[in-house]
């Protein structure tokens, strides 16, 4: 908390200093003054990461296309096997036959009926990557450490180059508006890189209320109670909106129509890993200060989401 303290004071005492013509661009469109930062938007940030990051599934459209073609149909089109996944094979693997080396094709023309069909494409060239060469293999005898997420442009910059150096600390790399940590970067003794994995963190769970009320839901063969929230939207030049939220034991209700678009809607609790505990932001603070490979497992013992490959 005083890290998250000391940041917010000094981000208050820059915003103090500006004047109106020194607001970025978009403060002046939208007419607006920067608000005070405070330790709770930097965990704001922290969340909308994992929303960015880990907030995609399939599942609706999967279950529903289940649902109307069939298993089969979803086990043929619906791949569960990755794309380009290659095994790490250490190099002091024994094989116990002889590489089978294919022969080169005649001719680089391949017939367009051999291309194989995806009614689902993806487009190709998109994934972050991220790997490490031992200094055993280099010219300088250090390693070599390469690091590239693959964020979508925005404005303001998703990320920022800059460096922390004071008594006890000197960092150097990228990080995110709000973070008071380096997020992708480097120190005197080490460095660190992260990728998303893009895991499937959200799981939904139909509900069935007691009635209209929605005090009850029907869980584990007896009726429970269920807990409400009154989240208040503002917007300008307008009343504020008031949004009353019911949460089960799951997490937040979401009210779903039917696929057919006719007869009563349906209700299903997200349970996401973004609305558990998490000290994320002290793992990128441990990158920033660690020495070796044991304070790398320290820092990295407090990090949930979003799910990362740390290299």
């Amino acid at each position: 908390s005083g890290i998250l303290e000391a940041y917010s004071k000094g981000v208050n005492s820059y915003i103090s200093e500006l004047s109106v013509g020194d607001y970025p661009v978009e403060y002046k469109i939208l007419d607006i003054t920067p608000e005070p930062w405070e330790p709770i938007k930097t965990a704001y940030l922290l969340k909308n990461m994992t929303r960015m990051l880990a907030g995609r599934h399939n599942d609706v459209r999967t279950s529903n296309t289940m649902q109307y073609f069939g298993e089969d149909f979803v086990e043929k089109y619906f791949t569960r096997k990755p794309e380009l996944n290659d095994p790490i094979i250490p190099p002091s693997r024994e094989w116990d036959f002889e590489a089978d080396i294919p022969e080169g094709p005649d001719s680089l023309f391949v017939p367009a009926v051999s291309e194989v069909i995806d009614p689902f494409p993806h487009q190709e060239g998109i994934g972050s990557n991220n790997w490490v060469v031992s200094g055993e293999k280099t010219a300088s005898g250090y390693p070599i450490l390469a690091n590239d997420p693959h964020l979508g442009l925005s404005l303001p910059s998703i990320w920022y180059e800059t460096q922390l150096h004071a008594p006890g600390i000197n960092v150097y790399g990228v990080g995110l508006q709000g973070s008071p940590a380096i997020i992708i970067g480097f120190n005197e003794q080490t460095a660190w890189g992260t990728t998303n994995v893009g895991s499937d963190v959200m799981d939904w769970y139909e509900i069935k209320f007691r009635d209209e009320t929605k005090q009850e839901y029907w869980h584990d063969s007896t009726w429970k109670p269920t807990t409400q929230r009154v989240e208040e939207i503002k917007v300008r030049g307008e009343e504020t909106v008031l949004d009353t939220v019911i949460y089960t034991h799951h997490g937040p209700v979401f009210e779903v129509g039917p696929a057919t678009g006719e007869g009563e809607p349906v209700y299903h609790a997200l349970r996401w890993v973004a609305h558990e505990y998490s000290n994320d932001l002290l793992t990128f603070y441990g990158f920033n200060k660690m020495q070796d490979y044991e304070d790398y497992e320290q820092a990295v013992s407090h990090y949930v989401a979003p799910a990362q490959n740390f290299v």
